[in-house]
Parts: C-alpha cells; sequence; structure tokens
C-alpha cells in the first residue's frame, strides 16, 4: 500500500499516454497494468491511498519509477506556478491535478504513437493489443495470463500483409522499419535519454512516419523530457487562444506536464470565452 496526492488513475488513463491500462471496475479506481515485461494491479481504496498487486521489492525498484513517485518530479512546485497564472490554467492545474507523466519506453513509445496517428485512444488501444498477442511473449502471474510488449527483434519479423490483417493500414511499414533499425543497432533508443531535447527529437524524426508530434510524444512520455511539447488538434486549440508558444515560453522546463493538464480540460470542457485566460 502506498499514500500519494497528485495521483489519480482514472485521470492518467484517459490522458492519451497509456495504451496497455485496462479499467477494472466501474468507478476508474482499478486498473491492471503491463509495463516492462510486468503485469500489475491498482486500485484506489480510499482517497490518495493505493494498493498495488506487488511486493515491495518490486515496487521500489520499477513501480515507484514508472509512477515516477520516487521524488524526481516535484508536482506541487509545478502545479503551484501553473495556479498563478489563473484564468484556463488554473482551471485546468485544479481539475487534472491527479494527471503524472508516466516513465515508460522509447521503444514502446516509438510504436505506440506511430499507431495512434490520426486515430482514436480507444481504436488505437485495440491495435496495440493486437499487437502484443501476435508478436509478444505470453507471460503469468498470480493465474493471469498476459503479453509483453513486442520486441524490436520479434516485430522485424513481421510483414506489411500481417500487420494490414491486424487493421494497421498504412502504418505497417513504418512499424516494420522503426522496428528494424533498432533491432539492426543502427539506433539506441536507451541512448536518446542522455540527449538534449533538440537532439534527441532530430535522431527520431529520422524513423519513417515520426514527424514533430509523434517524436515529442516520444521524448515526453518515452525519455521523461518533460520540455517536450505534442501539439495535436486539441494543443493547437489551446495554442491559438493563448498564442503560438505562450505555453512553452511561461513553463520551459515542463510544458509538457502543463500540456497535459490543459489537454484533458480542454478535451472535456472546451475553450472557456476570452476573458478567462491567464495573468
Amino acid at each position: 500500500m502506498i499514500e500519494r496526492i497528485n495521483m489519480n488513475l482514472k485521470q492518467i488513463a484517459e490522458s492519451g499516454q497509456c495504451f496497455r491500462w485496462k479499467q477494472l471496475d466501474e468507478s476508474g479506481k482499478k486498473y491492471s497494468i503491463v509495463a516492462y515485461g510486468e503485469y500489475l494491479q491498482i486500485e484506489e481504496i480510499e482517497e490518495n491511498c493505493f494498493e498495488l498487486s506487488c511486493t515491495q521489492f518490486d515496487f521500489i525498484t520499477l513501480w515507484a519509477n514508472y509512477f515516477d513517485i520516487d521524488g524526481g518530479t516535484d508536482y506541487e512546485g509545478i502545479k503551484a506556478a501553473a495556479a498563478e497564472k489563473g484564468g484556463l490554467i488554473a482551471d485546468a492545474v485544479a481539475e487534472g491535478a491527479g494527471i503524472r507523466i508516466l516513465r515508460q519506453t522509447a521503444w514502446e513509445m516509438l510504436i505506440t504513437f506511430l499507431t495512434a496517428q490520426n486515430i482514436s485512444i480507444a481504436r488505437a488501444t485495440t491495435l496495440i493489443e493486437r499487437l502484443c498477442e501476435k508478436y509478444g511473449c505470453w507471460k503469468q502471474t498470480e493465474g493471469v495470463e498476459f503479453t509483453e510488449f513486442p520486441t524490436p527483434e520479434a516485430l522485424a519479423t513481421a510483414t506489411p500483409k500481417d500487420l494490414r490483417a491486424l487493421g494497421f493500414g498504412y502504418r505497417d511499414k513504418q512499424i516494420i522499419t522503426a522496428a528494424r533499425v533498432v533491432a539492426s543497432g543502427a539506433v539506441s533508443l536507451h541512448k536518446l535519454a542522455r540527449l538534449d531535447h533538440d537532439t534527441a527529437k532530430l535522431v527520431l524524426k529520422n524513423f519513417c512516419g515520426v514527424g514533430d508530434k509523434v517524436a515529442e510524444c516520444i521524448c515526453l512520455f518515452g525519455l521523461g523530457q518533460y520540455e517536450s511539447y505534442p501539439i495535436d488538434t486539441w494543443v493547437q486549440k489551446i495554442e491559438d487562444y493563448f498564442g503560438q508558444g505562450y505555453i512553452q515560453e511561461n513553463f520551459p522546463d515542463y510544458a509538457g506536464i502543463v500540456q497535459q493538464y490543459l489537454f484533458a480540460y480542454v478535451r472535456r470542457h472546451g475553450l472557456p470565452e476570452r476573458g478567462n485566460t491567464c495573468k
């Protein structure tokens, strides 16, 4: 059992950054998660109190890092600084205070966001699960069967016909090419986290199908570079509302976290009247 403020499972699950979470109850307080080749069930049993189906050792060595609750990120400080702007930003921070940036792998994020382009989160989740079932290794823990995310080597064996049969459409060649590049060792995704954001983004954009948005998503969710700022149709509306570059200029070190608060709020409520902006 752990206690943690600034953590809401439903808000994280619906934030568009994770595609291998399954809701296990109607309230959105209990989920199963597959990450780093391991399976976890997590439930909020009371406010800010969570029960996890793992040992203390596994929590310390894996899940604390995954949920970014090992003391590395000052969410309270980030929220306070953002709330000072007032208006829409303060409202978004207050409502989405439980969103955290999960620490996922760059490899999984590369394939996930190549898959998720121009489709709904629900559709992308279905495709990712099909990919895992076909190319991932099956494992079992405490009577639960699950599949790991496919390795680059396993996915490199796929053919365009195989992926089209799973419903991937035009993404087939992009995914296979990415897998073969990584499997060959031509690009080491593990080393990207050591690079500055601009350099890492430039390397990622060399992959077929990776443009600015996908590269920023990989940097934010797979490399932990919080200055990353993915712009999709919702975030573009936010940019139009505040003015181009406003969020990045005012929150240069954690624009991606503030983006997550705003992304969730605007998807739910839309944009307010122009008078409710910020300082």
